[in-house]
C-alpha cells in the first residue's frame, strides 16, 4: 500500500513538473530560449578557428550555424526577424560551398552580416516583451542583443564600424536605466530601424518586406 502511494505520489511530480516545463516553453520568448543563441556560439568558434589557422573546424562551425539557424527559422513569427535571417543565408551557404574561396575578410563579412540579423531578433523581441510589460525579459533580450552586436564588432575588428557602436550604446541606455515604456519603445524602434538599415546596406540593397 506504501509502495502504491509512492509511486503516485512520484508519478504526481512528474507530471507537474512536466506541465510547468511547458508551460515555460510555451510562454518563454524565443529569443530567451537556447536555441536563439546556438548559431551566435558557431559563428564566434568558426571565426576562431579560422584566424587560429583551422580551417576544417571553422567549415565545421560554420555549417552548424547553419544548422541551428535552419531549425531557429522554423520558429521565428515576425517577418522581418525571418527575411533578414534568410538574406544572411546564402553568403554563409556559398562558402561551405566553395571553401577553396573562403578568405579572413570574407568570412569576417558574412559572419557579421548574420550576427546582426541575429541581433534585430533579438531587439525585436524586447519591444515585444515591452507591450506585454515584461520588463526582466526585455531587458534579457537587450542584453542578449548587446552581446550579439559585441561579437560582430570584434569580428570586424579593422573595418570601420561607427553606426554598430552607436547601436551598441543606445541599447546599453536602455539595458542600464529604469524602464520608461515610452521612451524605450520609441528607442527600441529607433535601433530596430537602424538594424535592418545596416543589414540592408551590407547586403547591398536586398529589400526587406515591411510588415
Amino acid at each position: 500500500m506504501k509502495l502504491t502511494r509512492y509511486l503516485i505520489f512520484i508519478l504526481s511530480i512528474t507530471a507537474m513538473l512536466y506541465l510547468v516545463d511547458a508551460m515555460k516553453w510555451q510562454y518563454e520568448p524565443l529569443a530567451l530560449n537556447g536555441i536563439a543563441m546556438e548559431p551566435v556560439i558557431h559563428l564566434v568558434n568558426s571565426y576562431n578557428y579560422y584566424d587560429g589557422k583551422e580551417q576544417e573546424r571553422s567549415l565545421d562551425e560554420l555549417e552548424s550555424a547553419v544548422r541551428k539557424t535552419m531549425i531557429l527559422k522554423e520558429e521565428i513569427t515576425h517577418k522581418k526577424s525571418l527575411e533578414l535571417l534568410e538574406v544572411s543565408l546564402p553568403d554563409i551557404m556559398a562558402l561551405l560551398n566553395s571553401p577553396q574561396t573562403i578568405s579572413n575578410s570574407r568570412l569576417n563579412e558574412t559572419c557579421t552580416k548574420m550576427l546582426i540579423a541575429l541581433t534585430y531578433m533579438q531587439v525585436h523581441s524586447a519591444t515585444v516583451s515591452l507591450k506585454e510589460e515584461q520588463y526582466y525579459d526585455m531587458k534579457e533580450s537587450i542584453g542578449n542583443a548587446m552581446y550579439i552586436l559585441k561579437k560582430a564588432l570584434l569580428i570586424a575588428d579593422g573595418a570601420e564600424r561607427g553606426h554598430e557602436v552607436l547601436i551598441y550604446s543606445q541599447m546599453s541606455e536602455l539595458f542600464e536605466n529604469p524602464v520608461e515604456p515610452v521612451h524605450t519603445q520609441e528607442t527600441l524602434e529607433l535601433i530596430l530601424d537602424e538594424l535592418q538599415y545596416l543589414e540592408i546596406t551590407e547586403l547591398q540593397g536586398v529589400q526587406v518586406a515591411a510588415n
